[in-house]
């Protein structure tokens, strides 16, 4: 479960970008946070994954946060990262790499797992995701569409219960946003908690469980596709 109760959230004294939001999130949902840019959807992500506020001083959060019993503010960043993984608007921020068996491993690697643990759950992510045709590629040789699915790799092959994804098809064409969207709604089928920020929730509602849309750093509306996402809704939100 994730929660987030009367949370409050500001920059470095500026206005708040939340402002005492309220959510839950269920194990195994796939949740789709949307709202105008500015809104405070990205910063929910960051509050999960604890980005907020290990890399953000000077900030003023308030209120409780809860990551499957965690506190992610008081949680070493190493351990969270067990439970959470993060694939981000851009993939090549999180790339280490120049080719992608290396990038798949990287992760792994980095938490010491032993070289025959990192063989074994690196076939498994290839083949659980079908990313073979991405094996052996230099990473400058990929599509958007084929990096982003590289992102989803990496980040699976570390084992995490819950993925939070930033705007992940925001520079992509429509076939590769499919694409990634496909991948996200497969990870919540197996059974992992997924949430998903975009601008443009008509691209990928039909791949979510839910919708929340936050307003003014508060939840405007919830409910399921149909229920949210009305005209009255889509004119409060842009």
């Amino acid at each position: 479960m994730i929660s987030f109760e009367y949370v409050s959230f500001g920059y470095d004294g500026s206005r708040e970008t939340l402002a005492g939001l309220n959510a839950a999130i269920r194990p195994g949902e796939c949740v789709l946070l949307c709202g105008a840019s500015g809104c405070g959807k990205t910063t929910v992500t960051k509050l999960i994954n604890g980005l907020i506020p290990a890399f953000t001083p000077g900030c003023r959060l308030e209120g409780r946060v809860e990551v499957d019993g965690l506190d992610p503010a008081k949680t070493p960043m190493h351990q969270l990262a067990r439970k959470v993984g993060s694939v981000f608007q851009n993939p090549k921020s999180q790339f280490f790499n120049l080719d992608t068996d290396s990038e798949l491993a990287f992760g792994l690697e980095n938490a010491g797992c032993p070289p025959e643990e990192i063989h074994a759950r690196v076939a498994e992510t290839v083949e659980a995701l079908g990313l073979e045709s991405l094996c052996g590629q230099s990473i400058f040789s990929l599509s958007g569409g084929q990096k982003q699915l590289l992102a989803f790799g990496s980040v699976y092959a570390m084992g995490p219960d819950i993925f939070v994804l930033d705007e992940p098809t925001a520079n992509l064409d429509f076939g590769n946003q499919h694409l990634v969207l496909e991948q996200a709604r497969s990870l919540a089928q197996e059974g992992y908690t997924v949430i998903q920020t975009t601008h443009h929730p008509e691209q990928s509602y039909m791949f979510s469980d839910r919708i929340l849309t936050i307003q003014k750093g508060r939840v405007l509306k919830e409910g399921t596709p149909a229920q949210v996402l009305t005209a009255d809704t889509i004119r409060a939100l842009y």
